[in-house]
């Protein structure tokens, strides 16, 4: 959409306005001028204004991020490098430098490489429309109108945030509303692409009009500011092509598409057979497994039970390096000792459970290559020598299992994930695969903001037909904590109960032993052996139910687990889906239930606002760290953080987390407390190493034991970077090093204008997504439709319909083989004059000697004489497990009731 540029003589731009008088107009509207042209893709137009402006604010950024993209639009594509290059520089983190850039690799058809700044946009900022935007045009580059048409509605939603909820479409970008209209033409919506394409060419009529009229209604800038603009002229745009650059100006590079699924080399077919002993791949196992095997960076979205390990398992059997970072520790022990014979010779974790000497020697022996296999925590990533040794061993592929721990707002946020990306660049040349079972559209999105790479999604979907979900409502508490024990009686099987309290745990177990069952309790107030003690007795069966709160949480393989009770609301239905989904894991029938009664959703937010970080948490923290590390840079150890700061370990490092995004801090790569030093010999050694040797007054042959802040002060080295030159040196074989103890290191940062308002931002944000993942469990408890459907709909899966696998479809399902007989034992039971229970009510059907009840009490006395009692009886189960009969009183004195739904039936 290039104009034809009218800069001959004394004109600037086809607004036909000098000059002079564009240098003598007010800033902002030379800025309205500029922006004009780069909203209409009028790049002619926009370099001779573009090229002043940046050349009188020679170090600034605004007008030189314009140039970038001026230049990009013209294919000017090394000029504009030139440009862009610098601004990252020395702007690494600002919005307007990260677009210009990845505008420019836009230009070039580097997809990949817009997308890597377009996800640092959002990492400064996720509620930026001009972020969700540029993600919207590069899928759509990409191929991709679906996923394009989703970063396109993000835009909408933030724009209308913006805007309190209007939606002026005046306010949206023409870039964003054109590439609505590519996504609607590419969906065959033609005329509705036409009819905003027609808006946009009337909407550049009319701010060209009004512009117009503004540039003749404006005053002149100070005379001073007129006198100098008199004798400058706008420069010709060739004086910005580089000196050095004597190569034509390239095309742009072909558009990269998302990768198809790759070809599975036979030797994966016959490795799950001979080594794994299965015939065949189970749903989406194959797709990944060959997506990784040919270096694609993957995110496998597979629900419980799908088989995850699988996927990681067989390539590294089949000779690839895989490190699996998993964020527990019996998890990566019970994986390596489940492991066929041929490939746990070749595995082995890594994790704070070992002593020093054994990490050490585990780390030389994968250095070495030793193993294919090697689990570790997200902790370990922030250890140099960890990464060192992954590197050394040509490391191929990087898995991050429960990869939805890396959202911060997500459920089971863990503060070390923040760091994968990092930590990939560092390593270097491998691929990624994120695996987990509960990401929705945006958790997907924050995965690929966090990772810094685009991702090839494998969604195999959530639907797990064994499990049977249902809401049971109840009155109270009291009659909650009867209607678990009732259900518990009945169900066969282990199960687990999960509440947010851990008095509640204690409550619960205690009530379900009285009541003559094996039970126990699970939280993390618990010491360390007392937990260990609870878990061992339920994976035995010792404890048929377990009271737990979330502590009892990802590490649990009890493929047997028949019902899990939600006995308090979930923080969000990711938690109650990941929660829920411990049930039923041998693919057997299991019963999900969640109690809910009035008050429960008030009671769960203010639980949330309680537990949420508070902006005086964080102050607190970064005073903390502030004391902790005079002098700027400092070893800042957790339990300092935590007695100085008074919060627990999650909160810390959540708050660490938060003011690093926020500017205040820098955490660097954990270091050692102390190192062991001993120089093997300095002949022909590097220089950097004798200055080194000399500056920290050491001896050839003598092992010196410094403790690292020391060394620093000696050599004049910053703490964070001597551990990475000691590894480098060693293995130049001019010196033998070890360590001892490890602990954060963390840099205050100049406080910039903007943390205050960043911080709260951030902590607002962190409110609004609570009250969000709050309000969508409310609608689901009130969903009338299929409980599966519900929750495929949320994590973005295939919908499902008539599932008869949860509480409304089975009610649906029942109300089609409702018979007149049904019909009649409900009547009946409305009409009761006393409350019976199960055995009593058979009784007064049948007419049996003995009946409380007279038949002038009550007319259906009797009605079912001479029929089977066992079909009476598998009438009455089949009405309560449809929903239409409950149990109700105490244990002593148990009655069957109508409930809502059974009344319905019989009531016009």
């Amino acid at each position: 959409m290039n104009r034809a540029c009218c800069c001959n003589g004394n004109e600037a731009m086809s607004l036909s306005i000098s000059n002079d008088r564009l240098m003598q107009l007010p800033p902002r509207l030379r800025l309205r001028i500029l922006n004009f042209f780069l909203r209409w893709h009028r790049y002619d137009e926009a370099l001779p204004v573009a090229s002043r402006l940046a050349e009188e604010q020679a170090d600034g950024l605004l007008y030189r991020s314009a140039l970038v993209k001026v230049l990009a639009g013209l294919g000017r594509l090394e000029e504009a490098e030139i440009v862009a290059s610098d601004l990252i520089d020395k702007y690494p983190h600002r919005p307007n430098a990260l677009a210009a850039a990845g505008d420019l690799e836009m230009a070039k058809g580097d997809l990949p490489a817009a997308l890597k700044y377009y996800l640092e946009m959002l990492k400064t900022n996720a509620k930026s429309p001009k972020a969700w935007r540029r993600l919207g045009m590069l899928y759509l580059a990409a191929g991709q109108p679906q996923k394009a048409h989703f970063y396109c509605r993000k835009m909408l939603d933030f724009y209308s945030e913006k805007q309190n909820g209007d939606n002026d479409e005046h306010q949206i970008p023409p870039d964003g509303l054109r590439t609505l209209a590519q996504v609607h033409r590419q969906k065959g919506d033609d005329a509705l692409a036409a009819e905003i394409e027609s808006k946009l060419a009337q909407r550049e009529k009319d701010e060209e009009e009004k512009l117009r009229m503004d540039i003749e209604a404006a005053p002149s800038s100070s005379s001073k500011n007129a006198k100098s603009a008199k004798s400058q002229k706008l420069p010709d745009p060739k004086p910005f092509i580089h000196p050095e650059i004597t190569r034509e100006i390239t095309e742009p590079r072909m558009e990269r598409p998302i990768p198809p699924k790759p070809q599975l080399p036979d030797s994966a077919i016959g490795c799950l057979k001979a080594v794994f002993g299965h015939d065949q791949f189970r749903s989406g196992q194959e797709e990944v497994v060959a997506r990784m095997l040919s270096g694609q960076d993957i995110l496998a979205v597979m629900p419980t039970g799908a088989g995850k390990s699988l996927c990681y398992q067989l390539p590294a059997a089949l000779g690839k390096k895989v490190v699996v970072i998993s964020p527990l520790i019996a998890l990566m022990k019970d994986q390596i000792d489940g492991l066929p014979p041929e490939l746990a010779s070749r595995a082995i974790f890594v994790d704070s459970s070992l002593e020093s000497h054994e990490i050490k020697r585990r780390l030389a022996e994968i250095a070495r290559g030793k193993y294919n296999l090697i689990y570790a925590a997200p902790e370990r990533l922030r250890q140099m020598p960890f990464l060192h040794a992954l590197k050394k061993c040509g490391i191929g592929i990087l898995v991050v299992d429960e990869v939805h721990c890396i959202s911060i707002w997500g459920h089971d946020f863990r503060p070390d994930y923040l760091f994968i990306s990092q930590a990939l660049g560092m390593i270097g040349n491998l691929s990624f695969c994120g695996m987990t079972a509960t990401a929705d559209t945006d958790m997907r999105t924050e995965i690929e903001i966090r990772i810094g790479k685009p991702l090839v999604t494998v969604n195999v979907g959530v639907h797990r037909p064994n499990l049977v979900f249902e809401v049971r409502k109840t009155s109270n508490s009291s009659d909650k904590l009867r209607s678990l024990a009732r259900f518990c009686q009945e169900e066969k099987g282990s199960g687990i109960i999960y509440t947010n309290s851990r008095k509640k745990t204690e409550e619960i177990a205690a009530y379900l032993c009285d009541a003559g069952m094996q039970a126990g309790y699970y939280h993390a107030g618990m010491r360390k052996e007392e937990r260990a003690y609870a878990q061992d007795s339920f994976m035995c069966g010792h404890y048929r139910v377990m009271a737990a709160t979330v502590a009892f949480g990802m590490g649990i393989d009890k493929r047997d687990v028949r019902f899990v009770v939600h006995y308090s609301l979930p923080k969000s239905l990711e938690n109650y889906y990941q929660e829920a989904g411990r049930a039923g894991r041998d693919g057997l029938p299991a019963r999900c239930i969640l109690l809910y009664s009035p008050g429960d959703k008030g009671r769960l937010t203010t639980w949330m606002k309680e537990s949420l970080i508070r902006l005086q948490d964080l102050k607190a923290v970064y005073e903390s760290i502030k004391l902790l590390s005079a002098g700027g840079v400092g070893l800042v150890h957790d339990d300092d953080l935590q007695r100085e700061s008074g919060l627990d370990e999650t909160a810390v490092r959540v708050a660490i987390s938060l003011l690093e995004r926020a500017g205040l801090i820098k955490r660097h790569m954990d270091v050692p407390v102390t190192v062991t030093v001993n120089i093997k010999s300095i002949e022909k050694a590097p220089e950097d190493v004798i200055a080194f040797v000399k500056s920290a007054r050491l001896r050839v042959g003598q092992r010196m034991q410094l403790d690292i802040r020391e060394l620093s002060a000696r050599t004049g080295i910053p703490v964070y970077e001597i551990e990475p030159l000691l590894l480098e040196w060693r293995d130049g074989g001019w010196l033998a090093y070890s360590s001892s103890g490890r602990t954060m290191c963390i840099e205050r940062c100049r406080v910039g204008p903007g943390a205050r308002k960043l911080l709260d931002e951030m902590i607002e944000s962190s409110i609004d997504t609570a009250k969000t993942k709050i309000g969508q469990l409310a609608v689901y408890v009130k969903h009338t439709g299929c409980r599966h459907g519900f929750i495929s709909q949320h994590f973005g899966d295939e919908p499902v319909a008539g599932c008869r696998s949860c509480d409304n479809c089975l009610q649906t399902a029942s109300k089609e083989q409702l018979t007149d007989d049904h019909l009649l034992i409900l009547k009946a039971v409305m009409d009761l004059p006393v409350l019976l229970n199960k055995k009593g009510l058979l009784n007064a059907l049948e007419g049996a000697k003995g009946c409380p009840i007279q038949s002038h009490e009550w007319p259906h006395l009797g009605v079912f004489r001479g029929r089977s009692r066992d079909a009476i009886e598998q009438m009455i189960n089949e009405l309560t497990d449809w929903g239409y009969l409950e149990r109700g009183g105490t244990f002593i004195r148990p009655y069957l009731a109508m409930t809502l739904s059974g009344r319905k039936l019989v009531v016009p």
